[in-house]
């Protein structure tokens, strides 16, 4: 539906990047990605 398309990069962002999870020591997963990760990802 075009509410869930208009809701959800800000939903993702909120999950990956802010939310804690329990089985990353509470802690986002977006904060165990190397700041230099998406370099190595295009050589």
């Amino acid at each position: 539906s075009d509410q869930r398309t208009a809701w959800l990069p800000a939903f993702l962002a909120y999950y990956n990047a802010r939310r804690p999870h329990s089985a990353l020591g509470y802690q986002p997963p977006a904060s165990r990605i190397p700041g230099n990760n998406l370099l190595q990802l295009n050589t």
